[in-house]
């Protein structure tokens, strides 16, 4: 099943069955370091295959590499807990910030293609331009 299929599934799922009050939500994780990866390499060599992953993480995790099955976990059994009751089909996302980042080396700040959701340069440097603008603007039509 893609992605989008299982977001589009836990919707409805939490659609049809939330009048019997039960909530639906899938936990979405990202790159997880566990045992089961280390597991071929030899014991003396997995300590620094470990930290070969984290560090290839960190690169494109923006609250840093080495995501662990404990937090994944902790966000599931905040999803079953009383402080979550008024949250139901969502996607939670649990992978460090790793779908907010643009992975090193891949894309340059010149190349990237503003939305306007996201402003790269400072509110005053842009206040100051559009008042720049105007100003020739209104200087031309004298």
């Amino acid at each position: 099943m893609t992605k989008a299929a299982l977001e589009h599934l836990t919707r409805l799922t939490a659609l049809e069955v939330a009048e019997s009050g039960v909530r639906v939500n899938a936990v979405v994780p990202g790159f997880v370091v566990t045992d089961t990866m280390l597991y071929n390499f030899p014991e003396d060599q997995k300590s620094a295959m470990e930290e070969r992953f984290i560090a290839s993480a960190k690169k494109s995790q923006p609250l840093g590499g080495g995501l662990r099955m404990s937090a994944v976990a902790k966000s599931i059994h905040f999803l079953v807990s009383d402080g979550a009751c008024s949250i139901t089909g969502e996607c939670v996302r649990v992978d460090n910030g790793c779908h907010l980042a643009v992975p090193e080396g891949t894309i340059r700040e010149s190349e990237m293609v503003n939305s306007g959701l996201y402003n790269s340069r400072p509110t005053q440097e842009r206040q100051a331009g559009k008042k720049e603008a105007k100003d020739e603007h209104s200087g031309n039509d004298q």
